[in-house]
């Protein structure tokens, strides 16, 4: 019995790992490329296994002057036909906040002398301080579950690129089975010089 259950655990754990080295490269072998021959390869593409009904962000770093072009591809069976996905700028922006500041003061009597007791006082103050600013930039679920995008880049941003599988529609399951829960998504990145504009 134990040994059987030993067996089942390994079995499972070779499967997970092979599964895990089969994702690594997934996009550049099931991901379609652009038709348009300029673009290229970007190497921030990346596979990675991914749990359904979560979100998992991929950072990257898109350049001024450049096109670039997001497409995805995943194992069907197991993530869905479709995968949801955002294109997010995060941005450190200065806002201004009140903070309470706590400090001990004399108390004073009537004729303005010192009684020799200590208050509490509570100050406001406004300072600069600095927080992450999320812009949702392009959301797939608002143009029909496209599955690339491509936009132009005026000035080097980061980018997250946030990803929600929910996993296929209508999964009939075996009885005694149950239904997987990760699967593997590949995120093809490619990038081109952006065409001159205008005369």
């Amino acid at each position: 019995m134990k040994r059987s259950i030993i067996i089942s655990m390994l079995a499972v754990f070779s499967t997970t790992l092979f599964a895990q080295y089969n994702c690594n490269n997934y996009h550049k072998f099931n991901c379609p490329r652009s038709s348009d021959k300029n673009f290229a390869l970007n190497g921030q593409s990346k596979s990675a296994m991914v749990t359904i009904g979560e979100s998992t962000d991929l950072n990257i770093i898109v350049y001024r002057g450049q096109d670039y072009r997001i497409s995805f591809c995943s194992e069907e069976s197991v993530v869905g036909e479709n995968v949801e996905f955002q294109i997010i700028q995060k941005e450190r922006v200065a806002v201004e906040k009140e903070f309470q500041e706590t400090s001990m003061v004399e108390v004073l009597d009537e004729n303005g002398e010192a009684t020799g007791e200590m208050q509490e006082v509570f100050t406001t103050v406004i300072r600069r301080t600095f927080e992450d600013q999320m812009t949702i930039l392009y959301d797939n679920t608002a143009d029909d579950l496209s599955q690339d995008v491509e936009f132009s880049i005026s000035s080097t941003k980061r980018l997250i690129v946030r990803i929600i599988v929910q996993g296929p529609e209508n999964v009939k399951i075996k009885k005694g089975a149950e239904q997987m829960d990760i699967g593997c998504v590949g995120v093809l990145i490619e990038h081109m010089t952006s065409p001159e504009m205008g005369f």
